[in-house]
């Protein structure tokens, strides 16, 4: 059995770098990969690679400094696999309320 089997993930920052080898690990061991990022074409090609290696994918374009496209990413991500296993948070800012946005995740 694969770690993350038919298990929703989804991951923030998987456009790219470590948020985009996070998604593609989290698929290679059976994870239904819920992508979120800033920009749609990034995330197009994360699910690509995903999908061409057998896995699962979707996206979703978020920012995740809004907790409201959070909301909607996260009932997305409920939509589209039935559920939310896991959040692989990968988050940088050079906003002012850096704070506030650790704050809102938990952090």
């Amino acid at each position: 059995m694969q770690r993350f089997d038919k298990r929703a993930v989804m991951v923030t920052g998987a456009g790219s770098g470590i948020g985009r080898a996070s998604a593609e690990r989290i698929a290679s061991e059976g994870g239904l990969v819920f992508c979120v990022d800033l920009f749609e074409e990034p995330l197009q090609e994360t699910v690509a690679s995903i999908e061409s290696a057998g896995g699962t994918a979707c996206l979703q374009v978020c920012d995740v400094s809004d907790p409201e496209q959070v909301a909607a990413a996260v009932a997305a991500c409920v939509d589209a696999y039935g559920g939310l296993y896991a959040l692989c948070l990968l988050y940088t800012s050079d906003a002012a309320d850096d704070e506030y946005n650790v704050l809102w995740w938990g952090g």
